[in-house]
């Protein structure tokens, strides 16, 4: 049985609802959950996507692997991270939203 017995109903505009789902979305967490942890100011977290994630690990590798690496080598390593870091800035510019950030 569900804990949580007790409905609330609130009115928002489409656009409105738009932003509090992906607001949700970006935390993981279910519309409901999201407005129960604003209505309580409990902590809420965004839980960054698959590609921060991916470039987080490459520039760890290149942190523990420079000593052995070449010039050229580190070179084209930080080139392919400030590649993707432009990708997600471009997308989000272009798109008007954090799209990298969950959804």
């Amino acid at each position: 049985m569900r804990s949580k017995q007790k409905g609330i109903n609130i009115r928002v505009d489409d656009k409105e609802k738009l932003i509090l789902v992906r607001k949700a979305k970006k935390c993981r967490l279910s519309l409901s959950a999201y407005l129960r942890k604003c209505g309580l100011e409990q902590q809420i977290v965004e839980i960054p996507n698959e590609r921060y994630k991916n470039i987080y690990t490459a520039i760890n590798d290149l942190k523990f692997n420079i000593v052995e690496l070449d010039k050229e080598k580190i070179i084209e390593r930080l080139e392919n991270i400030l590649e993707q870091f432009k990708n997600i800035y471009l997308g989000e510019c272009i798109n008007g939203d954090n799209k990298d950030m969950g959804d």
